[in-house]
């Protein structure tokens, strides 16, 4: 899996072909004939859709994916700010619940604004300076419901995306995602193209690789270039209906979490056929993957999500903290970030969180649940178990930190904050003998039964109706 070296250059490995210039061409031939021009899309299209990528979005060059619960706001402050990422995307959003206002919260839509439809982009209450450039990305097979989901939330968003690459099961029964573009291609599109009239921002859609024609299930080869083929046909089809630009994960629906490499040459494919922007995503575990998968397909842009959650700061990583691996575009190891560097990223995402709960509760606004219906607690409890991971799980002498982070004892931002104390001054302790107290240290017990003095959890002060005024997270 580790790139070859001939005469001292790297090749591409073996499963990522080379191009075909051949192949293209018969591609394009059969399409023109076929079609007769039906996938050409006008020149005004394309200009808008880079217009929007440069002016809005400023060429982004890493993303982080839409992740239900775990995409929230107070996370993709985090990436934005110390983990290098250019562009978010909120968890994905069934449009009937947005309609139900279900997310206004998330989104930060009040009882008055929500009843603006779009008309009044300056009535976006959240502070766009922090968290923008941001996709909503909406789930449904209802044009007229998502376009209502779409008018609702327009005012506070760059773009919204159409989830077409979910490959859960989730998805199947409720007829979206990776299934819906699978199964009715003339809906999907339909979709895209009435959502791309209805609104004043861009529509952008997120899809998966297609299955090939079943005539060549037994011929690994043709199997191969039949989904390439099919899954460009796919991608015209979806920028011909109006979509401003396109995220592909190199993998088929039947790759459920993260089976198998993804594919980079689908994505370089498609990137060539296209004239939209084009994010590549799968198999980005580390940054140096990031530039080679850049370097490989041609995308204008990244995704990354797992590897986010274990490491945020991963796209700010330099190549000297990656002690020079090289890594190929069919292996996503899952490079470890120092133990001061995690322990940075959960005291900076606790903060976030702090500043993202404030603001909310001010303007009256559900911050007890997330976008998923789930406690908030829980939505941090998690982030932070996903940064921690690597240092403490299945470690004998950690079993007790571990398990501390997990118990539903410990659910106020002021208990996270005393776990990573804690932590901070056991692995240090281990790792040098030194004693670090960075500020008072509680036990576990102690912590559990949350007998501690803090203020986090109070109201804003006078003067400070935003909740940020002392946050790390300045307006």
């Amino acid at each position: 899996d580790v790139l070859q070296i001939r005469g001292g250059h790297k090749t591409i490995p073996p499963d990522q072909p080379v191009v075909d210039e051949n192949a293209r061409e018969h591609r394009r031939f059969a399409w023109d004939h076929q079609n007769d021009g039906f996938l050409s899309v006008a020149d005004e299209h394309v200009e808008a859709a880079w217009a929007w990528w440069r002016e809005v979005c400023h060429s982004p060059r890493f993303v982080m994916a839409p992740m239900v619960g775990q995409s929230d706001r107070a996370f993709r402050l985090l990436c934005r700010r110390d983990g290098g990422v250019g562009l978010c995307y909120t968890p994905m959003l069934l449009a009937q619940n947005v309609n139900e206002g279900l997310h206004d919260s998330e989104l930060g839509i009040t009882a008055h604004s929500a009843h603006l439809n779009g008309k009044d982009k300056s009535a976006s209450t959240w502070p766009p300076s922090l968290d923008r450039p941001l996709i909503c990305q909406l789930a449904g097979n209802d044009p007229q419901e998502i376009i209502r989901a779409g008018l609702r939330i327009q005012r506070c968003v760059d773009a919204v995306d159409i989830n077409f690459g979910c490959p859960q099961r989730c998805a199947e029964e409720g007829g979206y995602g990776a299934a819906l573009l699978e199964d009715n291609l003339e809906l999907s599109c339909e979709i895209v193209r009435a959502l791309a009239e209805a609104l004043s921002i861009p529509v952008t859609v997120k899809m998966r690789m297609q299955p090939p024609a079943p005539e060549f299930e037994t011929d690994r080869i043709r199997w191969l270039a039949s989904s390439v083929d099919k899954t460009v046909e796919v991608a015209l089809r979806l920028q011909h209906a109006g979509a401003s630009a396109l995220c592909l994960h190199g993998r088929h629906r039947c790759q459920r979490e993260h089976k198998g490499p993804a594919n980079w040459h689908v994505v370089r494919e498609v990137k060539h056929a296209l004239s939209i922007p084009v994010i590549a995503n799968g198999s980005i575990g580390c940054k140096r993957q990031s530039e080679l998968c850049l370097e490989y397909t041609g995308a204008d842009a990244v995704m990354s999500a797992t590897a986010l959650l274990r490491n945020p700061s991963l796209f700010a990583a330099t190549t000297e903290d990656l002690n020079g691996a090289e890594i190929s575009p069919g292996y996503c190891d899952q490079l470890c970030p120092p133990i001061n560097q995690t322990l940075k990223d959960c005291r900076s995402y606790l903060s976030a969180a702090a500043a993202s709960l404030a603001w909310a509760k001010a303007r009256s606004l559900d911050a007890d649940t997330d976008s998923s219906n789930r406690p908030r607690e829980e939505v941090i409890r998690d982030h932070l178990l996903a940064m921690l991971q690597i240092h403490l799980m299945g470690i004998p002498e950690h079993q007790e930190l571990w398990s501390l982070i997990s118990s539903k004892s410990v659910c106020s931002i002021q208990q996270f904050d005393a776990v990573v104390d804690l932590v901070e001054h056991r692995t240090a302790v281990e790792a040098t003998g030194d004693i670090i107290c960075p500020g008072p240290l509680f036990t576990p017990r102690q912590i559990k039964r949350n007998e501690l003095e803090s203020s986090l959890d109070a109201p804003p002060a006078e003067g400070d109706e935003d909740g940020f005024l002392g946050s790390s997270f300045e307006i």
